[in-house]
């Protein structure tokens, strides 16, 4: 992330450790107003760095780049400044704050069942949580507009589930929020 006290391609000295790319992991990288950058895999604080300076070399036509750098040199044998992003990304997210590890969560959170029961039309869903945690539960007929259900459903450990009475619409959306 640029600030006054990178170098211009917003490089920052923070270590993260080898990961198995053969799985999905959840790396989040903050850095709240006093520079202090931290960098998190599944929830898990795994560095921290100083980072100092503010945003103010950054000008209204900067394009946002993540993965890869935007500079449009062809890498040469030897550039280690150019970095190709060869793989995928999932659920990116840009918040005006540093999160907070609570608010984190972590990569196993997921739907991983619904169930509909034919004789009474209820829908269960169930999802994998933390303990001490609340969640909410939201429906939708079309993913555009979205009712809330319940915004306090209080985990149950390590799988929580919520039973939606029977639906009115018969083609029904759900997605849980991590509160």
């Amino acid at each position: 992330m640029r600030t006054t006290e990178t170098d211009e391609a917003g490089n920052v000295p923070i270590e993260s450790p080898a990961l198995d790319v053969s799985i999905l992991s959840q790396v989040v990288y903050t850095r709240d107003p006093s520079g202090q950058a931290r960098l998190y895999v599944d929830g898990e604080e795994v560095s921290a760095e100083d980072v100092g300076g503010d945003l103010s070399n950054w000008l209204e036509g900067y394009r946002l780049g993540i993965g890869a750098e935007l500079n449009e040199v062809t890498q040469a044998p030897g550039d280690h400044r150019f970095r190709h992003w060869e793989d995928e990304l999932y659920r990116v997210a840009i918040y005006h704050r540093a999160l907070t590890p609570q608010e984190l969560g972590g990569s196993n959170f997921a739907v991983t069942e619904i169930v509909r029961d034919r004789a009474t039309g209820e829908v269960v869903i169930t999802w994998n949580s933390q303990p001490q945690r609340s969640y909410a539960v939201e429906s939708s007929s079309d993913l555009t507009t979205w009712t809330e259900l319940d915004d306090g459903v209080a985990s149950e450990g390590e799988s929580t589930s919520f039973t939606v009475a029977a639906p009115e619409a018969t083609d029904e959306y759900y997605r849980v929020i991590d509160r």
